[in-house]
């Protein structure tokens, strides 16, 4: 399974334990040719609480057992660029 998906799987299963209005994926990531073995996974966040952002991120990356960065889009100087050019995470079904 490609890392995509598997990171698109592991918000699906934190989903139930943490309340969030929405997830954007971007960075290489999102970008064709451009995510390698050692890139890390960027994610922007809204609605989460920030008390438990910390706990959050541990949990993905126990998850994917790869490097993350999660921003709280509340924080974040270039949230609209994240909003605008971000992939939007949506519930499998």
């Amino acid at each position: 399974m490609k890392v995509y998906d598997r990171t698109w799987d592991a918000i699906d299963r934190l989903k139930e334990r943490y309340p969030f209005d929405a997830v954007y994926f971007f960075g290489s990531l999102t970008k064709p040719y451009k995510f390698f073995g050692s890139s890390d996974i960027d994610i922007g966040i809204e609605g989460l609480d920030k008390y438990l952002h910390y706990r959050f991120i541990s949990d993905l990356t126990g998850l994917l057992k790869r490097e993350i960065d999660v921003v709280r889009l509340e924080d974040c100087p270039f949230a609209e660029t994240i909003r605008k050019w971000g992939v939007q995470w949506k519930r499998r079904k």
